[in-house]
């Protein structure tokens, strides 16, 4: 269960304050994933007359507003509601969705009628703070807006259908797509764009219009439409690289995030594409990887979240969702309930770097593994240990960290007999070089 923090505060609205407007600030927390603001006060008063008749009569309005720490309005409900809520993807109606920043906030009240002996205002607010989550989801998919043949809404619906927590609108050399994005805490649908030239596809991701144009005749030009939309705040990420018909042809010495590792089902060149990646990390590079279905419409291989990729992020927030897939926080199975891989070094995860100053442990778990699934423990060495699978469905592992550039885990299954298959595949734990010693 998440954390929750909580604040009360009482304000006693005096009859002069009627028709004014005031604030009621409040500190908010950093790592902060949804505000949650209650109110209650005495709106009615039920009198009998000398006859013995009820009368049920108005005697406060007490209307509600909230601005956050840059002094920006995010929402009014006047007196109609008594409970709002924020988070980054969505909102009670009436109110501003968006990123929740450290800072102090304030609650705007607005007394519209107090009576004579004033009105008594109770406020709850509740904080609900970041924490890991494991979300799955795909990078890549495309509509009616370029070559696909999904309506967004209908990508939408079969999105919560395979399961997705997240999925990104990548269509090719548009962002016209992004205008039909209906995003919320169940499905949280990211803009992007597949930039595509004949010499290559790259995924724009998280930002609505990333560049202003997107013809390119030589690598000067792609390099300068690279780093617009980097500048633009995209998550630039190079797609099928090794693909025979659509590959990168541009060379790997531009401007990127991460590398999309695997598109659509495995074949010979997603294998090509992780031996390429495994050589760049043996010479110290440091490549987030990703997977995407490709999906243009509903057919067999090439289905929605086949790949997934599972993201350790901080919350459901577009801003963590990207955060995570920058950083490396993620793995990519073959399917939504592939095999799920937990991946650490104490508190640091796949994707991060340690310092390795004494011995240290590293714990692998992988979930819906099956009978005779293969584990693999990849290092710059090479493979460093096989952990096969019998009967269980989850296999728990440790080993002791030495002095390597990384380690890695894959999954690998018998789909035919005698005939093995990658499964999942984790982004790395980097080791930087102990002090004064070189490997």
């Amino acid at each position: 269960m998440p954390s929750i923090l909580e604040v009360n505060i009482e304000r006693l609205v005096a009859k002069c304050e009627e028709k004014t407007y005031f604030e009621i600030t409040f500190k908010v927390p950093e790592n902060v994933s949804k505000i949650e603001v209650s109110y209650s006060y005495k709106r009615r008063e039920i009198k009998r007359d000398e006859t013995g008749d009820e009368f049920n009569r108005e005697i406060n309005v007490v209307d509600i507003a909230i601005r956050d720490e840059s002094k920006t309005f995010r929402g009014w409900s006047g007196s109609e509601r008594l409970y709002f809520y924020i988070t980054e993807n969505e909102s009670t109606p009436g109110y501003i969705r968006g990123i929740i920043n450290e800072g102090e906030w304030a609650i705007i009240l607005g007394a519209y009628k107090i009576q004579e002996k004033g009105c008594r205002v109770s406020l709850n607010i509740k904080f609900t703070l970041k924490e890991r989550i494991l979300l799955k989801g795909d990078l890549h998919v495309h509509s009616i807006h370029s070559d696909g043949k999904y309506e967004v809404p209908d990508l939408i619906k079969l999105a919560k259908l395979h399961e997705m927590d997240y999925m990104l609108l990548t269509d090719h050399n548009t962002f016209s797509q992004c205008e039909e994005i209906k995003s919320s805490d169940s499905l949280v649908v990211i803009p992007g764009m597949e930039w595509t030239h004949y010499n290559g596809h790259c995924n724009f991701l998280g930002v609505k219009n990333p560049i202003k144009n997107f013809v390119s005749n030589d690598k000067e030009k792609t390099i300068e439409i690279m780093n617009e939309a980097k500048a633009s705040g995209a998550l630039v990420i190079l797609n099928h690289p090794h693909c025979q018909y659509c590959g990168w042809k541009w060379g790997f010495d531009v401007p990127f995030h991460a590398v999309e590792i695997w598109n659509g089902p495995m074949k010979k060149s997603e294998y090509d594409t992780v031996e390429w990646w495994n050589s760049k990390l043996i010479e110290g590079e440091r490549i987030p990887i990703v997977g995407g279905s490709d999906s243009h419409k509903n057919e067999l291989l090439r289905m929605i979240g086949t790949p997934t990729t599972f993201l350790y992020s901080y919350s459901r927030g577009q801003s963590d969702i990207l955060n995570a897939i920058k950083n490396g926080h993620s793995f990519v199975s073959y399917k939504v309930n592939g095999p799920i891989m937990e991946f650490s070094v104490g508190k640091d995860i796949m994707g991060d770097c340690i310092d390795l100053k004494e011995n240290k442990i590293g714990l692998v778990k992988v979930e819906n593994v099956g009978f005779k699934d293969e584990i693999k423990l990849i290092s710059d060495k090479g493979i460093e240990k096989i952990y096969e699978v019998n009967e269980e469905s989850t296999k728990t592992f440790t080993f002791e960290v030495e002095k390597r550039k990384f380690y890695r885990i894959e999954v690998w299954r018998e789909i035919l007999p005698k005939m093995l298959t990658l499964v999942s595949i984790s982004n790395p734990i980097y080791i930087r070089k102990w002090i004064d010693e070189k490997y």
